[in-house]
């Protein structure tokens, strides 16, 4: 009899896991309401101005950022250029480098509106309609991961803490690429917990950061925050007795026969849509 309870000990033994893999399920609107509560979600307000430092493309430069449930407007000012977006109900449409304004449509609407609305997210906690998004664990059970997709965007992976439902980082689609952006430093602000520095990792791409200098919850923004974008003074001159120059179509590029440093001429391709001169050695 006692060797056939040692028997049975040992074999429950080996059935039952240590209490320490056992992690209980939940449903994504239990993780939402956790996220909720944990960045004080009640407490916010419809708007926002946020003010950050980046160094994306290793350029350092100041991010303001007009934010509400519906509208959105982004003024970036760095020190060799500045640009500007604005995504509003009547207006999609972007101001360049160079001044240009022109509509945001197609595939760049969907990206910028998936980055605005991790933003949002980010700023006001998650809507609550996040409750439907697809949920599961990461394999150490120390975060759970919604995937969700905003009206308008494409499909973003939000990693929760387990212990403090907040957010750990967002991962969702580039222009030909993946971005993962890690948050940390979360501090109150205005009631609501912020996290106050970012690093933002794209697929071959160099690694880059942004830290939060302020963040000011208001009731409404001004009409002015989202007015249409204004076009800046042309930087092109054509004198009146420029010569023609030559060039051909090719793959819809325009390409000139350029010299460089006394060598045959070769095909160089005029981008007017890029934003850094290169030459391939």
């Amino acid at each position: 009899m006692k060797a056939h309870n040692s028997l049975l000990i040992l074999l429950l033994s080996f059935a039952a896991p240590p209490s320490h893999t056992q992690h209980s399920t939940v449903n994504a609107s239990q993780v939402v309401d956790r996220w909720r509560a944990a960045v004080h979600s009640d407490k916010a307000s419809h708007s926002a101005l946020i003010t950050t430092v980046s160094t994306e493309d290793g350029i350092p430069g100041t991010v303001q950022d007009w934010i509400s449930n519906t509208d959105f407007r982004r003024e970036v000012q760095r020190n060799i250029d500045e640009s500007q977006l604005l995504l509003t109900k009547q207006r999609k449409e972007r101001r360049d480098w160079n001044g240009w304004v022109r509509k945001v449509e197609g595939q760049e609407l969907e990206r910028f509106t998936t980055g605005v609305n991790e933003e949002r997210v980010i700023v006001f906690g998650p809507p609550q309609e996040m409750g439907s998004a697809e949920v599961s664990e990461s394999s150490d059970h120390s975060a759970y991961l919604l995937r969700y997709k905003p009206e308008g965007g494409w499909t973003t992976t939000w990693y929760i803490d387990a212990k403090t439902f907040l957010p750990l980082k967002s991962v969702r689609p580039g222009e030909d690429s993946e971005i993962t952006t890690t948050y940390s430093d979360w501090r109150n602000a205005g009631g609501l917990m912020t996290p106050y520095h970012a690093v933002v990792a794209e697929t071959e791409k160099p690694d880059y950061k942004w830290d939060c200098k302020t963040v000011q919850h208001k009731s409404t923004l001004s009409k002015d925050a989202f007015a249409p974008l204004v076009p800046g003074p042309s930087d092109e001159t054509l004198a009146p007795n420029a010569p023609p120059i030559p060039f051909t179509m090719e793959a819809n590029h325009i390409v000139f026969n350029v010299s460089v440093n006394g060598r045959p001429p070769i095909g160089f391709i005029l981008d007017t849509g890029a934003d850094q001169n290169v030459i391939n050695s």
